[in-house]
């Protein structure tokens, strides 16, 4: 092909692809094959997207993967950190508990005083002021053993009057009570000491449970058949029925009593004594220190007796009162 026919070749491939921005053209030295390698700017376009679009799902992939990790990391410091505040809702609620248990300890101990209270008002008005202001006589109007129990009375007394200005004192709030917490606390430890001591040795208990057969006072006698004072309780007890100290207390006497049968007694302190008569065994002996509450002896029908029964007395100074005045209401 001459160099005319290749230059009209160029010419005419020029104005084929005129609109084209990119144009290569390859002519070959060779006169008669010459080769036109024409790329379009709509190919290298694609060529750019296409790149553009794989880095740009590579990036995203990337980006989708960290993301992923990074949620998982996060999501395990959230389950650490439910877990710790788990466990710190269990030692709140813990420490909850512990200190409504010290608010439940405060308030009992404050009921306690109050119980102590009562129980000191009680001991006042149905022991104390008795035993103070009249100490009992016998019927024939003369005094028992007022010598002997004047020095027990005036301890008692004195022991009574300091316990009630100090109850006295506390129930008005007065600050000047106590100098300081230590003589505060000493105070009050003596004082619910003196208060258990004293109804300890206060005859309240009953000593057994059967019914009251016959009370306090005056009686057609069983025997007898005469209107005889009756100085104490008859309960209505059984063979063998376990009796019971009404008080503590130290046992003087138990042995066979003329009328009372097998019988046992007690000196509580305080001018107090309780008999237990008519019964069939005892459980203690003379010298035996007893607790309130502690079986003595069992009931049977010794003596002066139509029957199985306990007859009960307490006395004050020697002189039977009635128990009714002094056991616990029930």
């Amino acid at each position: 092909m001459s160099k005319i026919d290749n230059k009209h070749k160029l010419i005419k491939a020029k104005t084929k692809y005129k609109n084209t921005k990119y144009t290569y053209i390859h002519t070959s030295h060779d006169t008669v094959k010459s080769k036109v390698i024409i790329k379009s700017n709509l190919l290298l376009k694609r060529s750019l997207i296409c790149s553009f679009c794989v880095i740009l799902a590579g990036f995203s992939l990337y980006n989708v993967l960290t993301i992923n990790k990074t949620n998982m990391d996060l999501s395990k410091k959230i389950s650490l950190l439910e877990a710790a505040n788990a466990e710190q809702s269990k030692m709140l609620f813990e420490k909850s508990n512990d200190i409504q248990n010290i608010i439940d300890v405060l308030n009992d101990a404050e009921q306690n005083e109050q119980v102590y209270e009562n129980k000191y008002e009680q001991l006042l008005t149905t022991y104390v002021d008795k035993l103070i202001d009249n100490i009992p006589v016998s019927r024939s109007g003369s005094t028992k053993n007022k010598t002997a129990s004047s020095s027990t009375n005036t301890s008692f007394a004195t022991d009574v009057k300091e316990l009630r200005e100090i109850l006295q004192l506390l129930k008005e709030g007065n600050e000047n009570v106590f100098t300081n917490e230590l003589e505060d606390m000493e105070a009050l430890t003596s004082l619910k000491d003196k208060l258990d001591n004293y109804l300890l040795h206060l005859p309240t208990f009953w000593p057994v449970n059967d019914a009251v057969s016959d009370g306090f006072g005056y009686r057609t006698h069983p025997i007898k058949k005469t209107q005889l004072f009756h100085e104490g309780l008859d309960f209505a007890s059984n063979y063998y029925t376990p009796i019971k100290a009404a008080a503590a207390g130290k046992v003087v006497s138990a042995g066979y009593i003329s009328g009372y049968g097998k019988c046992v007694v007690i000196e509580h302190g305080n001018s107090f004594s309780t008999a237990y008569a008519h019964c069939n065994s005892f459980d203690v002996k003379v010298g035996d220190v007893v607790s309130k509450g502690q079986v003595i002896a069992k009931s049977g029908n010794t003596g002066l007796s139509t029957g199985p029964h306990l007859h009960f007395e307490i006395r004050i100074n020697g002189q039977c009162v009635d128990p009714l005045l002094y056991l616990e209401a029930r």
